[in-house]
């Protein structure tokens, strides 16, 4: 460790051109995804070896990267899917820059935990993707059997701008759906938008997403992923999760969900809000709407 008392000038002003020489040659590098892997341990929120198969019984599945050069108002989201027969979400997490602070990298992690009956024998993914539009998005493919074999494959996705993928589901709960999507300015004492509108001020304080949830069971989850389209291309703005252990039981969720505007107003163009549930019946529903 460096002691202040110590350093000579000539130190200090070494110590001070190597951090000016770092830090100009660390802006102009490229952002970019690196060493995505999955395991079963991870260590510093890396996993030490990258594996492609996993026992129905393992109690956790991390997928670890590292991110490069990222600013900070860069977000990550991992999206989970099983995708033997037809694709259905699992989970999603978003991870903010911002909240982990400035670095010339980061590793980043996300994990998931064994369901009650084991994991389901099959084919899995996990697509990692940014709001950066530099960095394209990365799709990692693994699979759950009662044999075991290690390394390779990093398929890739082409990038953000391509839309998350929607699931549409078998059987189970029949009547189980995603209903009324509307976005607004106000919501009602219900929390469900008064009005639907296409067209929405870009001087307004925050945009609501909201609607209603049929006929499932309290284990779901419910994702709003809001996009923005800039420059021709599609952009994650941020991801709420709603978990329905959370509310009381119900037959019908009144659900939605917020965005907040962080600048003096929202730049003028086309946006999205994507609802998605980690539920076998329910396909996703999406929303587009104007900022002017």
């Amino acid at each position: 460790m460096f002691q202040k008392n110590i350093l000579q000038p000539t130190t200090t002003l070494f110590f001070s051109l190597f951090i000016f020489v770092f830090l100009t040659v660390t802006c102009d590098a490229e952002p970019r995804i690196t060493d995505v892997k999955l395991c079963t341990q991870s260590i510093d929120k890396q996993c030490p070896q990258d594996e492609t198969t996993f026992q129905p019984t393992a109690s956790m599945l991390y997928a670890g990267c590292k991110i490069h050069d990222a600013n900070l108002s860069t977000q990550v989201q991992f999206s989970w899917y099983y995708v033997s027969g037809e694709r259905i979400l699992i989970d999603q997490a978003l991870i903010r820059i911002g909240e982990i602070g400035v670095g010339v990298f980061h590793n980043l992690q996300s994990h998931l935990s064994k369901p009650d009956n084991d994991w389901p024998i099959g084919n899995y993914e996990v697509i990692i993707q940014t709001n950066h539009k530099n960095i394209p998005s990365v799709t990692k493919r693994f699979q759950v059997s009662k044999t075991t074999t290690v390394r390779n494959t990093l398929p890739s996705r082409p990038s953000i701008k391509t839309p998350l993928p929607t699931p549409s589901k078998p059987t189970a709960y029949a009547a189980a759906k995603i209903s009324n999507l509307s976005m607004c300015e106000n919501l009602n004492g219900n929390g469900l938008c008064i009005q639907d509108q296409t067209i929405l001020a870009a001087s307004a304080p925050t945009f609501n997403a909201s609607c209603q949830l049929h006929n499932v069971p309290r284990t779901t989850q419910v994702s709003f992923s809001w996009y923005g389209f800039f420059d021709g291309e599609r952009y994650l703005i941020d991801v709420a999760k709603v978990n329905l252990a959370n509310l009381e039981n119900a037959d019908t969720y009144d659900l939605h969900s917020n965005l907040s505007r962080s600048n003096d107003a929202w730049p003028a163009g086309q946006y999205e809000v994507v609802v998605e549930a980690n539920h076998p019946s329910i396909s996703a529903s999406s929303k587009q709407f104007i900022v002017q």
